[in-house]
């Protein structure tokens, strides 16, 4: 469930990147809790956080494989 719209997270300091067809919003930890409604406590320097603008999807993501949160 998610808690902020894309436009809201861009609004609160979300930095908006596109390539080709891709969107996405990438956002700190704080504001990732904040849209998501969760209470993860990673390590920002090794995990990204983004919405996909496309979809509406959060994940978060070490480098590797994103993990959609639900």
């Amino acid at each position: 469930m998610t808690n902020l719209t894309v436009q809201q997270v861009i609004e609160k300091g979300g930095k908006e990147w596109v390539k080709g067809e891709i969107s996405r919003v990438y956002m700190s930890q704080d504001l990732f809790n904040e849209a998501t409604g969760q209470q993860v406590s990673l390590n920002e320097k090794k995990w990204k956080f983004y919405v996909d603008a496309n979809t509406n999807q959060f994940y978060r993501t070490n480098g590797k494989k994103p993990v959609l949160v639900k």
